[in-house]
């Protein structure tokens, strides 16, 4: 069946675009969760885990629904594992590990922070410059611990029956105690465009980001499939919508996989310095 993309590209520059991506699942009709699989795993099995990955930050398949995912999504992650001469895994994080992926998020919209500097090379200019840096670099941590709230006392991939669950995953070297190489957060929320009173929750992609010193490898697109792997068939979603900015390199990515713009918007709720949205979390409304 061929793809069928839009997208909702919403990074809270002066102007966005709005993408939309279908995952090939048909009708629209209201999402009903798998059986129990809407609630999160207890704690004993989340220090269950911790236990048996000897870190933090738990390996994906040890949390609730970790042990169930589709075939499909199982093979996209061995894809972004695999390779690049790493031993790599998925995991989903602890509130240890939010420091190295607030330092991640950051460097991936370095552009739109960079939007609110000045020149340096002068007193006052060095000292704006880094207020802002700390700044937003506070902010993007408040804003990403909320959002993860929930995944962080009770880890799980299981779909979520609301749109206050967000789960993030992070690409990582085993056994190593290095910094995240990629990051991907999703949720369900009702998407823009359409009545949202009728709508149903469809999975919407927060953030997507690889480190520099990884790009340019094809993990980008390797994540990208598996977060459309796992919200077509674990999340059984039938489409994906996520916003983004007019950044040449984000936007070839998705225009290369498939995503056709569903609208250009300014943002309202959002400035410069904030592409990951409002500070409560969510997107900028149509």
């Amino acid at each position: 069946m061929a793809r069928k993309r839009s997208f909702r590209f919403g990074l809270c520059l002066p102007c966005a675009v709005a993408l939309c991506w279908g995952l090939g699942l048909g009708s629209r009709a209201a999402f009903t969760p798998r059986g129990s699989g809407s609630e999160p795993c207890g704690s004993s099995e989340r220090w269950r885990a911790r236990a048996i990955s000897g870190r933090l930050a738990i390996p994906w398949n040890l949390v609730g629904g970790g042990a169930d995912l589709p075939v499909e999504v199982r093979e996209a992650a061995d894809t972004c594992t695999a390779g690049e001469g790493l031993d790599l895994e998925l995991a989903v994080p602890e509130d240890s590990d939010m420091q190295e992926l607030t330092d991640l998020v950051d460097e991936s919209f370095q552009r739109a922070i960079q939007a609110r500097m000045v020149d340096g090379g002068n007193p006052l200019g060095d000292l704006w410059n880094g207020w802002v840096s700390l700044s937003e670099r506070q902010m993007t941590l408040g804003a990403m611990r909320k959002r993860l709230a929930g995944l962080l006392s009770s880890p799980s991939l299981r779909r979520p029956s609301n749109d206050e669950w967000n789960l993030g995953v992070l690409l990582r070297e085993k056994g190593v105690e290095k910094p995240p190489i990629g990051y991907f957060e999703i949720c369900m929320q009702k998407p823009e465009g359409i009545s949202r009173r009728s709508a149903a929750l469809e999975p919407y992609l927060k953030n997507l980001c690889v480190s520099k010193a990884y790009r340019r490898r094809g993990l980008g697109k390797k994540l990208l499939n598996l977060v459309e792997a796992f919200c077509r068939t674990a999340w059984q979603g039938s489409a994906l919508y996520l916003h983004t900015d007019d950044d040449a390199a984000a936007f070839n990515l998705y225009n290369s996989t498939g995503y056709t713009v569903r609208k250009q918007e300014k943002a309202r709720c959002c400035n410069a310095s904030n592409p990951r949205g409002p500070r409560d979390g969510r997107p900028c409304p149509s």
